[in-house]
């Protein structure tokens, strides 16, 4: 019984497993999967599998889809002829009109124990935007026009469930790929280094993209995370602009990195020579700052606690004198004796009375009566005699000044 148990669990284990596989499991397939080896040339038409590898590696990077490489899918491919042909008729079709072999497409999906495939097909146009027209064309400046190729990528992706046929999800993308100067003509069969390049930035911006579309058709939105959802946006644009300033920053940590080093071994060369560095000074300067701070404040601390024990000697005196004061003069004395056994430093205050002050006498004047002085007509006042002579007083004349009087003449009126 225990042995069917355990076979029945070990069945369950492998069918749950296998439904897992076949929910998180999504089959890449770029439209040269079966094709021939393309030519060098002028347009570089396998840009479908520069953006299927970036899709695949962003999906198995995230931990919740897995997908299986380009390449492993080709090798497994190449071994069954017939379904590589019927493969490479479907995906001629698809790229060329974008018409999908839903047949083709559940049989890929069942050799690689999957049912969901994404299909990508990438499609270059040159002869509408070889030769276009710039700025100095629309302001019609003679001699100004120049000659500005460029080359439109249209990239169409779809996700197919094999199960029920249907698309779940499908978009198409574009994106110009320019050059001035005319640096893209091909001279002769030679690598297209440049043109590469920008398909390559190109699909490190377009992956994380599409790879997230894909997730969130597959994976519940229950399952998934901040750490494991897949996002896109700024981080993810490659091009001339963002290599340099990912340079640059890289570059700023390398030269910061050797000043370090260069600034070290100076300082320890000037060690060395007894000579006091920078660095040393503003420590030691720092140290002293913080000595003279801590001097300070203790200084404080004694000076605050003096004066608390100042007022509270203070209090103690000004509460004894206070119970003197109040005591009986028969027990005066014996207060005062034990005040003096108890503290020594109070000081004995006597009570000395207040002088009163002295108002000062008041001279009371006696009111005299009005002496009536009966005066007649013929009695007279003398002037009172006095020892002192008064000397008359001396006049001096002054002559008057003479001015000249204005003569007056008889005016007539000829005269006015």
């Amino acid at each position: 019984m225990r042995r069917v148990a355990k076979g029945i669990l070990i069945v369950g284990l492998f069918i749950c497993n296998a439904v897992y596989a076949a929910d998180y499991r999504v089959l890449v397939v770029p439209d040269n999967l079966s094709s021939k080896p393309c030519l060098d040339a002028m347009i570089y038409e396998d840009s479908s599998e520069f953006f299927a590898n970036q899709v695949i590696n962003r999906l198995n990077l995230s931990g919740t889809v897995e997908s299986p490489t380009v390449s492993e899918v080709r090798e497994k491919l190449k071994r069954n002829q017939r379904l590589n042909l019927a493969t490479r008729e479907a995906l001629l079709r698809f790229k060329n009109g974008y018409n999908i072999n839903y047949v083709n497409v559940q049989k890929l999906a069942t050799m690689f124990n999957t049912n969901k495939v994404l299909l990508i097909t990438t499609s270059a146009d040159a002869q509408n935007y070889f030769i276009r027209r710039t700025f100095w064309d629309f302001l019609n400046i003679p001699g100004a026009t120049v000659i500005d190729p460029a080359i439109k990528l249209s990239t169409y992706a779809v996700l197919i469930d094999t199960d029920r046929m249907v698309n779940l999800w499908e978009d198409t993308f574009y994106k110009t790929i320019s050059s001035c100067e005319n640096r893209m003509v091909a001279n002769s069969l030679s690598p297209q280094t440049e043109q590469l390049e920008k398909v390559r930035d190109y699909s490190r911006m377009l992956g994380p993209q599409i790879a997230h579309y894909v997730q969130a058709s597959v994976v519940p939105s229950a399952t998934l995370t901040r750490a494991n959802e897949i996002t896109y946006g700024p981080k993810d644009f490659d091009n001339v602009f963002t290599k340099k300033f990912r340079w640059y920053k890289h570059g700023a940590k390398e030269i910061q990195k050797e000043t370090k080093y260069k600034y070290n071994d100076h300082v320890t060369n000037q060690r060395n020579k007894g000579v006091e560095p920078l660095e040393d000074k503003f420590r030691r300067w720092k140290q002293e700052w913080k000595a003279r701070r801590a001097a300070a404040k203790a200084e404080r601390m004694q000076r605050k606690q003096q004066e608390m024990l100042r007022r509270q000697m203070e209090e103690e005196q000004n509460k004894h004198i206070q119970d003197v004061n109040n005591v009986q003069p028969s027990e005066n004395k014996n207060v005062k004796e034990n005040v003096k056994e108890k503290t020594n430093d109070v000081i004995e205050i006597k009570d000395v009375q207040k002088p009163t002050p002295v108002k000062p006498a008041v001279k009371k004047h006696k009111k005299q009566e009005p002496k009536v002085l009966n005066v007649t007509k013929d009695e007279y006042l003398e002037p009172p005699k006095t020892d002192d002579v008064l000397l008359e007083p001396k006049i001096k004349y002054y002559q008057p000044r003479q001015r000249n009087m204005p003569e007056a003449k008889n005016t007539t009126i000829n005269d006015i």
